[in-house]
């Protein structure tokens, strides 16, 4: 099965653009899914990303110039509070609150906002 049909259901795209080569990093960094918001300019980009483990959040920044890409700092995610995201921290967090609001739904599905 091609990767990216293997791994399609486990990426939510919560943004205008689509982030190519993100199934690549699954099983790398063990991920279970990931949502992510991620705007493509000419040459630069930005936006956030955030996998699930199965026992934590990780949230990984999406910015980049055209040195580099959007996915070279997934090395570098950052934990994520979920006691942030259940209690509408936004001071917490930098994620966009689409991310948030699909990240609470894949978690925390019997939760209604």
């Amino acid at each position: 099965m091609h990767a990216d049909l293997k791994y399609s259901n486990r990426i939510y795209r919560v943004g205008e653009d689509e982030l190519y080569g993100v199934h690549e990093y699954f099983e790398d960094f063990g991920a279970l899914w990931v949502v992510y918001d991620y705007e493509q300019y000419s040459y630069e980009g930005r936006g956030s990303l955030v996998y699930w483990t199965g026992e934590k959040l990780i949230e990984i920044g999406l910015g980049h110039c055209s040195c580099f890409g959007p996915l070279d700092d997934w090395e570098d995610g950052v934990p994520v509070q979920l006691s942030d995201l259940l209690n509408d921290d936004i001071h917490a967090t930098e994620l966009p609150g689409s991310v948030i609001k699909k990240v609470k739904e894949l978690l925390f599905p019997e939760v209604d906002d």
